[in-house]
């Protein structure tokens, strides 16, 4: 492989620098498959064989920030409500549900991108310099759509949770709190104020000055 190349011998740095990166890629998407497979076969065998019985293999393409990466795994078959359905185990285990997935790197990397461009096709023209994988500024903005329908979506529940009465307040600790109004710093209110002053009060003291 390191054979091919270095064949050439004009070639140039950034030549061989964007070979050995599509190398390092590919074999990336490989590694993803054999591990994708083998915890496939995990499951087949661990799994509860009078629940889910084994109906074959079929193939599936995800793609990422390495590449497409197409991996075969099994499909089941089980009963619920009377009623035969099929299913991905290893698609379910690992959040794959969709044929044709795209990772979630792979949207994160097109999201940041769509805001840091001016347009679709700049940042499908961006991606392709910097992932190894082709992306059309429709499938860009495909992706950003999709990504904020699901916000609005998220946004819709809340505001009728909200109604309800049921929406769940977040909790998060923070070691400062900073506050401003009209650009101005807000003062400590209430027995927090009041501590602050004594303090001063007493640092002014041994420094002998008045307040």
């Amino acid at each position: 492989m390191f054979d091919n190349i270095v064949a050439n011998n004009e070639i140039k740095f950034n030549d061989l620098e964007k070979k050995i990166y599509k190398f390092v890629c590919d074999l990336g998407c490989c590694i993803l498959k054999t591990l994708l497979e083998n915890y496939d076969k995990q499951i087949k065998d661990c799994r509860d064989k009078k629940i889910y019985r084994h109906k074959g293999y079929k193939t599936n393409s995800i793609k990422t920030v390495l590449g497409v990466v197409t991996y075969k795994r099994s499909i089941y078959q089980y009963e619920e409500n009377e009623k035969k359905k099929c299913i991905y185990l290893l698609d379910e285990m690992i959040s794959i549900s969709a044929i044709g997935k795209i990772s979630a790197n792979l949207v994160e990397k097109i999201l940041s991108m769509a805001v840091e461009t001016n347009s679709y096709r700049d940042a499908s023209s961006q991606l392709m310099e910097n992932i190894n994988l082709g992306i059309s500024h429709e499938g860009v903005r495909d992706v950003v759509i999709k990504e904020g329908m699901k916000i609005i979506e998220k946004e819709k529940e809340e505001i009728k949770l909200d109604k309800k009465d049921k929406l769940t307040p977040g909790i998060k600790e923070i070691p400062v709190l900073f506050e401003e109004a009209d650009g101005l710093w807000i003062n400590l209110q209430g027995k927090d104020r009041a501590d602050q002053i004594e303090k001063n009060k007493r640092i002014c003291e041994k420094q002998r000055k008045r307040i």
